[in-house]
């Protein structure tokens, strides 16, 4: 009986859907990141007002200058973290999805390995420079990457058990002459 982790259809229909969902993700990541940094470009002196603002609310009335630039500074961090992360789930869901159609496991392997390296990544960034508001999302974005890395494994071993059973279908094939 076959085991199907992903709504019912086979794992390498599921880590394809995967694939391009991350793709789409990341390129909708970009085009947020490149929105967001024309409006700081043009509002800059607004948005850093109205950011000092908000910061001086929520900490404390008297936040120095210096802790402000801090603040920002922590803002433009999350910002570059938000574009790197997004270009690296295009890459390695190009990867995956390359590792799929071709029947290459070493690629679905080092989407993996890739993915599991960006998600103990995020899980440091989170602690240290998210608010409190993105943390509960962040657990739940956690919870479904988990989901979405099993899906992606048991595909691995899904293509990996047909290549070893039937060795016609790799990759390289060694001819005698």
């Amino acid at each position: 009986m076959e085991i199907y982790p992903f709504c019912c259809v086979s794992s390498k229909i599921g880590a394809t859907i995967i694939g391009a969902l991350e793709i789409i993700g990341g390129l909708l990541g970009l085009i947020w990141a490149r929105i967001v940094h024309i409006e700081l470009e043009n509002d800059k002196e607004d948005l850093l007002e109205a950011e000092a603002e908000y910061w001086r609310y929520q900490s404390h009335p008297t936040l120095t200058n210096e802790e402000l630039s801090q603040k920002i500074a922590i803002l433009q961090l999350r910002f570059i973290y938000g574009m790197v992360m997004s270009l690296a789930s295009i890459v390695t869901a190009s990867i995956l999805l390359h590792g799929i159609k071709n029947k290459r496991p070493r690629l679905i392997l080092a989407h993996l390995v890739l993915n599991v390296m960006l998600y103990i990544f995020s899980i440091f960034f989170s602690i240290f420079y998210a608010n409190e508001m993105y943390r509960d999302v962040l657990v739940i974005v956690f919870l479904i990457t988990l989901y979405c890395l099993v899906v992606v494994c048991h595909a691995y071993m899904e293509i990996w058990k047909a290549l070893n059973r039937n060795d016609t279908f790799s990759a390289v094939t060694y001819t005698r002459t």
